[in-house]
């Protein structure tokens, strides 16, 4: 791999950071790397030096969160900065069960809310993900309540071939 230049370069090398959820994938880099960054955020409030707290902000810096890096930045202040950050790990510990809720729904069968032939996408489907466009149908789960906040999850399936694509979590307000 070339060396690189910029943050435009490390951010192109790195990829689509969006959850694997969303994606449909097994894997994602993004995902990992929030892992790291909560750890990172825990270990920061034993830290007496900031350092990773300081570290934590710098990669937030390169994802181009620009939020996240300056609560990171200001929770490198010994116990000042860990008030912001107790936010953002309840805001993490939200976001975890609220995934794995998702994929939890993503077990379904699931049920057709939108038929192939009144799809306006059906055509793009399948010439993105393979098959006919009329083998494509749009998908929802069960509903899902966390904390008063009900959700489900949508998606794309492919009915001869069982193909899922492009999740996405809709709140039902």
């Amino acid at each position: 791999m070339p060396p690189l230049s910029d943050i435009a370069d490390l951010q192109a090398s790195m990829g689509d950071f969006t959850p694997y959820y969303q994606q449909g994938e097994s894997f994602s880099y993004g995902a990992w790397l929030d892992g790291f960054q909560t750890s990172l955020d825990v270990a920061g409030i034993a830290d007496p030096f900031g350092i990773a707290d300081g570290v934590n902000a710098v990669i937030y810096v390169g994802r181009g969160q620009w939020a996240d890096a300056g609560i990171s930045a200001m929770a490198m202040l010994p116990y000042v900065g860990n008030v912001a950050k107790s936010s953002r790990l309840a805001s993490n510990a939200v976001r975890l069960t609220k995934k794995l809720a998702s994929e939890s729904q993503m077990a379904e069968i699931g049920q057709i809310i939108i038929r192939s032939d009144k799809l306006r996408d059906a055509a793009k489907l399948a010439e993105k993900y393979g098959g006919n466009a009329t083998d494509w149908v749009k998908k929802t789960s069960q509903p899902f309540t966390i904390n008063g906040v009900k959700f489900e999850t949508h998606w794309y399936e492919n009915l001869l071939t069982g193909a899922r694509e492009e999740y996405k979590t809709k709140f039902i307000w």
